[in-house]
């Protein structure tokens, strides 16, 4: 058995329970810095407790490609106040190239 402590080559049951404590961070986030959704899962009537698994993004409904068009800076998450490396995750590393050559929030 590979002794390794990366990720890929834990158990299923660790790999699910990382990813639940890292969706966890990144939900807390979202509920409290994200415009869009945070409006959107106000307006559906679902808390932070709604949420505990991947599955459970299944309930929120798909985000179409001409609603992030029509307003893409609204769905970059407020980074104020966070730790500069976070800065740098949320401001930098969250964003993806577009045919006007602008790089877009995500």
């Amino acid at each position: 058995m590979n002794n390794s402590t990366h990720t890929v080559f834990q158990s299923r049951q660790t790999i699910v329970k990382k990813q639940t404590v890292n969706l966890g961070v990144t939900l807390d986030l979202v509920f409290s810095r994200h415009p869009v959704y945070s409006r959107m899962i106000e307006e559906l009537g679902f808390t932070r407790e709604d949420f505990k698994t991947v599955g459970d993004l299944s309930l929120l409904p798909v985000t179409s490609k001409s609603d992030f068009i029509s307003r893409p800076e609204d769905y970059r998450l407020d980074s104020t106040g966070l730790a500069s490396e976070e800065v740098a995750v949320w401001d930098v590393m969250h964003k993806t190239g577009t045919t006007t050559g602008k790089p877009a929030p995500f």
